[in-house]
């Protein structure tokens, strides 16, 4: 890029980068931020140089900010200037020029970079049209896209806005260009914060330098330089206001020189008086004990428990915290529940909460930890934890042989040990287990339930080409021996068992269908030894589904993608392998081809085929037959 005449656009992605800038001086020259608050991501090789030609690095730091960020930098040389404006994109944007353009008041061209691999479209708004007209593009997988600016004849500086739109979104770029006199513009002359601590920006258009100023009065509103994005944005912070009152002050923005200036009035509201408690209600047993309620507010608060709850007592320890505050519950020897109140108050402020006690009678109980157990099919311990201030009586519902009560040395007052044999039927079974005190006539039962032992490995019916084809199905017993497999249709067969780590495969053969014989279905039932009833497997053939086949030299060689909404299918790989077509479906033969792949498919009105792999021939002839 070249430092010739107006103004030069540098153009970077959100990521670190440089770029080089030629420049020829008849002098001395300098070079010169407009804001040095820029020059914490942006940097130039060099800031002055003498008479002659010379290449200038233009870099910029990694832009970890969610929004973009721009520096002008001025190159003097005698009574001639030229200017450099440098803008990063956001974060994880889409890669444009930048959403803004600065243009002087004397218009020119400007140029739009769109870095993309979608079409779009651009439109510029309807009340820029009259002087931005686009001008055309230039490049390939980069686009370049250029507009003419209009000189601004009008003492305001004016704004035009170019949308970008794909299929992904839109984008936007801003246009701004200078008026034909000085201007300085906030983007809001009152902002309202909460009560909270809270960081703002204020946005400063301006074609002058611009200074910012806070009251020296005002110690809770500071500016966060650190986080300047660009010489246009202002970032400050407010303190948490904890007075019962709002306040504001006044942000001064101006240039000395032009004599402008712009002020923003920031008012943060009042802290709310409030008292916020955990939890609003207790509930103790009749034995009392420690309560510890906390309590959260911004004022003073008084605690007050009222004459008629004399067994609710404050209790004053060293431990105890400003936020928490402490109180005793008595044993209730009574026969009824008992409530109370305590009182958190502030009657300056006119704040209350009322935090409830309620508190259980000394009657007889009876709690059981779970009320319902779930077995797996090999049984085991059930340990039932009671708490209880009863004798009780442990029953097991009757004819119930497969859950029985354990007397060991282990047993406690308040476990109850049980024993839950394994379950060999093939059906899920249950049980109640009564805990009774015929006296106080108090009880309460648990439900235990066992499942059955599963012999297969769960499985969708299994598909078979009319071709011929070979199904597989799994158990669970790694114990092939332990099976017996029968087809229940001839045209079924065992064709091999393989025993697992974690269970059986099986493989059953299915005969090929005769010319034009339709689809058929059977089942295969499993027999295991400690069973009397099987298990099923279903078997799907289907009559002989339309086929295409290809020829590929590959080595390994992919399924070619088809477009179709629920299609389903088998593929022949010509090595006596064979496996169900699934989309994205590939194979590695022992060497290079010629292979001849054979694929059946179930629907053939329309399939889209794309992704073919070079090389590949396919046979298109056979889906008309």
């Amino acid at each position: 890029m070249s430092l010739t005449d107006g103004t030069l656009f540098v153009n970077f992605s959100s990521g670190a980068g440089s770029a080089s800038v030629d420049l020829d001086a008849s002098r001395k020259w300098s070079a010169i931020f407009v804001n040095d608050r820029a020059k914490d991501w942006c940097a130039l090789s060099s800031e002055n140089g003498k008479r002659g030609k010379a290449a200038i690095t233009v870099s910029v730091s990694e832009n970890l900010d969610y929004d973009e960020r721009s520096a002008s930098i001025r190159f003097i040389c005698g009574d001639v200037e030229r200017i450099i404006v440098v803008t990063q994109k956001q974060k994880d944007a889409l890669l444009l020029t930048g959403d803004r353009q600065d243009v002087g008041k004397d218009g020119g061209r400007i140029t739009v970079e769109v870095k993309s691999n979608i079409d779009f479209e651009f439109e510029i708004s309807a009340d820029a049209k009259s002087w931005i007209k686009p001008v055309g593009t230039k490049g390939l997988s980069t686009t370049t896209l250029l507009f003419e600016v209009a000189a601004n004849e009008e003492l305001e500086k004016r704004e035009g806005v170019i949308t970008i739109t794909s299929p992904l979104g839109s984008e936007t770029v801003r246009i701004y260009q200078q008026g034909a006199t000085p201007t300085l513009i906030v983007s809001s002359n009152r902002i309202e914060l909460p009560a909270r601590d809270t960081a703002f920006r204020v946005e400063v258009r301006s074609n002058v330098d611009v200074a910012s100023e806070i009251p020296k009065t005002c110690e809770w509103l500071r500016e966060i330089s650190a986080k300047a994005i660009s010489t246009n944005t202002y970032t400050f912070e407010a303190d948490e206001n904890e007075s019962f009152k709002s306040r504001e002050a006044i942000l001064t923005f101006r240039n000395a020189t032009q004599g402008l200036e712009e002020t923003v009035t920031v008012v943060q509201a009042a802290a709310t008086p409030l008292i916020i408690i955990g939890r609003m209600e207790y509930e103790f047993e009749p034995e009392g004990g420690d309560l510890a309620v906390e309590v959260t507010s911004n004022l003073g608060v008084t605690v007050v428990v009222p004459d008629s709850c004399k067994w609710i007592k404050p209790v004053k320890t060293k431990a105890l915290q400003t936020c928490t505050y402490a109180f005793e519950v008595a044993e209730n020897e009574g026969f009824t529940t008992r409530e109370g109140k305590i009182v958190f108050n502030n009657n300056e402020q006119g704040v209350e909460e009322i935090v409830t006690i309620v508190q259980k009678p000394a009657i007889p109980t009876l709690v059981i930890g779970c009320m319902e157990y779930e077995f797996e099919p090999e049984g085991g311990d059930l340990a039932v934890e009671v708490t209880s201030n009863m004798d009780l009586s442990v029953s097991v519902q009757s004819g119930c042989d497969w859950l029985s009560p354990l007397r060991t040395k282990a047993v406690t007052k308040r476990t109850h040990l049980f024993s839950v044999a394994k379950n060999h039927s093939r059906h899920d079974r249950s049980a109640w287990i009564v805990f009774q005190n015929k006296v106080e006539n108090q009880s309460d039962t648990i439900l235990v339930s066992q499942s059955y032992q599963p012999i297969l490995v769960p499985c969708d019916t299994l598909r078979a080409s009319g071709r011929g084809w070979t199904v597989s199905f799994e158990t669970v017993d790694s114990k092939a021996d332990d099976y017996r497999i029968v087809p229940a249709d001839s045209w079924l067969s065992m064709s091999g068992e393989q025993s697992l780590s974690d269970g059986s495969r099986f493989d059953v053969s299915v005969d090929a269908l005769k010319e034009n014989e339709k689809s058929r279905d059977s089942q295969i039932l499993v027999y295991y030894k400690d069973f009397a009833d099987p298990d099923t497997v279903w078997v799907r053939q289907y009559a002989k589904l339309p086929v295409f086949s290809f020829t590929t030299m590959a080595r390994k060689v992919k399924i070619p993608e088809m477009e179709e909404q629920n299609q389903f299918g088998f593929v022949f790989w010509g090595d006596n392998t064979q496996e169900p077509w699934k989309q994205g479906l590939s194979h590695t033969y022992k060497a290079n081809g010629p292979h001849k792949v054979t694929v059946e498919i179930g629907n053939k009105k329309r399939v889209s085929i794309k992704d073919l792999e070079n090389g590949m021939t396919i046979n298109l002839r056979e889906l008309r037959k």
